[in-house]
């Protein structure tokens, strides 16, 4: 016969392994803010404290959004919606101000270069020259970027982008830039396809199907 504290404190286990992965997802920006309070970072041990285990787990489940997140119907674990792309970026030195640490400006460098990245890494290049002598580009019409916690000369953060919605003619983009699980900064960005035509004014176009097709899989809202 099973001990019924023990299989209680088993799905409290569970429950918490669930919290932890979410305080993961948290950080790397695809969560709503109510989930980054510090009841839900906090690590809870369900056996010192089945109550709280319990209470942070039912917060985090009323607070979620279900195109995002999803909880098996155990509560053993929870799946993102789209994938992202990581990478990391070294610190230089050129990069830190008088007082040692990293110049604002170099955010707003290294959301477009993590951009790029993610696309070539998808066999996308960020330039598309046609046949016809035209280019297809995505020139930003939006750029944000909130700065939290310093970082210094040859700190090594880690880079975390998602396609946030895929549009008719644009992408959008959250891009969390952490250090050892704190977070740096967040930003937010879109760029539009458009056609650049020698001597012309850039025209908006629809997204290409070669770009759309690999980066649907990426994306938590898309548009045909």
């Amino acid at each position: 016969m099973n001990d019924p504290q023990s299989t209680d404190n088993q799905s409290l286990h569970e429950r918490t392994e669930v919290i932890h992965g979410i305080v993961d997802f948290v950080q790397g920006g695809f969560a709503d803010s109510v989930l980054r309070d510090a009841a839900v970072r906090r690590r809870v041990d369900p056996v010192e404290s089945p109550t709280a285990a319990h209470a942070v787990f039912e917060h985090v489940r009323r607070s979620m959004r279900p195109a995002k997140i999803r909880f098996s119907d155990s509560g053993k674990q929870f799946a993102k919606m789209a994938l992202s792309f990581r990478t990391k970026r070294s610190i230089e030195f050129v990069e830190t101000d008088m007082a040692g640490i990293v110049h604002y400006s170099n955010f707003y460098h290294w959301m477009e270069q993590t951009e790029h990245a993610f696309l070539r890494s998808l066999g996308l290049p960020p330039l598309y020259p046609q046949d016809d002598g035209t280019t297809i580009g995505f020139p930003r019409v939006f750029c944000s970027c909130r700065f939290l916690s310093p970082a210094r000369f040859e700190d090594e953060l880690d880079v975390l982008l998602t396609v946030q919605r895929i549009g008719v003619k644009s992408l959008t983009y959250d891009i969390t830039f952490s250090l050892a699980g704190r977070l740096v900064a967040r930003g937010a960005f879109k760029s539009v396809c458009c056609l650049f035509r020698p001597g012309k004014p850039l025209e908006s176009i629809e997204l290409p199907d070669l770009y759309r097709s690999k980066l649907e899989e990426y994306a938590l809202q898309s548009e045909a």
